[in-house]
C-alpha cells in the first residue's frame, strides 16, 4: 500500500502544478525551507584566516566597487573609511583612469549610465577598464601582505590572467613553479564630481 502510495505521489510531481508563495524566502539560500544540506558545516574558502581576519573573500569584490564608484560619483563607499584607510596616489590614479576610461565608453555607447553603470562591451572592459581596476587591486592585495612581486608585475598578472612575465622585486625572472598560487581576478548621465586627493583626467570623448 506504502509503495502504491508512493508511485500515486511520484505521477503528481510528474504530470502536477505546484503553486508556491512568498518565492523570495524559498529561495533564500540560507532561510528556505527547500534547502536542506548535508554534512558538517564548512567555512568557505578565504572567508576565515587567522592572519588575514574573517571576511577576506568579500573584501576584495568591496574594494573593486569602490573603485568604481569613486570614478563614477567623485567618493567610495564607507568600507575604506571605517577601516581609517585612504587611498594612495596610485589607487587614486587608477580611480581618474577609470573615470576617463567610463567616459570615453559612455560617449563610445560602451557603457551606460542610466539608471546605474551597465556594461556594454565586453572587449571595452579588457582593453580600457581592466588595466584600471587592476591597478585599484593591487593596493588591496598590498594591504593583505602580497610583497613577494612588485606591483607593475600583479597588474600585469591580473589583466593577462597569467605568470608569463611575472619578475620578482630582484628583477629576476619567474618560473610557474616558483610563482605564488595567485588565482587571476574578475568586479547619472556623466560622472561625478572630481577625485579627492587626485586631479581628474579629462575624458576625450569619442565620436558616437
Amino acid at each position: 500500500n506504502e509503495l502504491r502510495l508512493a508511485a500515486r505521489v511520484l505521477g503528481l510531481w510528474r504530470q502536477g502544478a505546484v503553486v508556491l508563495d512568498e518565492v523570495d524566502w524559498l529561495l533564500h539560500p540560507l532561510k528556505s525551507e527547500l534547502n536542506w544540506p548535508l554534512g558538517d558545516r564548512q567555512p568557505l574558502d578565504f572567508s576565515r584566516s587567522a592572519t588575514l581576519g574573517s571576511g577576506v573573500r568579500w573584501h576584495l569584490p568591496f574594494h573593486l566597487l569602490d573603485g568604481l564608484f569613486l570614478a563614477l560619483h567623485g567618493r567610495a563607499a564607507d568600507s575604506r573609511a571605517a577601516e581609517g584607510v585612504s587611498p594612495t596616489a596610485g589607487a587614486l590614479s587608477a580611480a581618474s583612469g577609470l573615470r576617463a576610461a567610463i567616459e570615453r565608453g559612455r560617449a563610445a555607447h560602451d557603457v551606460q549610465l542610466t539608471p546605474h553603470f551597465i556594461l556594454l562591451s565586453r572587449p571595452f572592459y579588457d582593453a580600457c577598464m581592466l588595466p584600471h581596476l587592476a591597478a585599484w587591486a593591487v593596493e588591496w592585495l598590498g594591504r593583505m601582505g602580497v610583497t613577494s612581486l612588485d606591483a607593475d608585475a600583479l597588474t600585469r598578472y591580473i589583466t593577462t590572467r597569467g605568470v608569463e612575465g611575472l619578475v620578482a622585486p630582484d628583477g629576476s625572472p619567474r618560473t610557474p613553479a616558483s610563482t605564488p598560487s595567485f588565482r587571476p581576478l574578475a568586479g547619472g548621465n556623466t560622472p561625478g564630481p572630481p577625485l579627492r586627493g587626485a586631479a581628474a583626467t579629462p575624458a576625450t570623448p569619442a565620436n558616437s
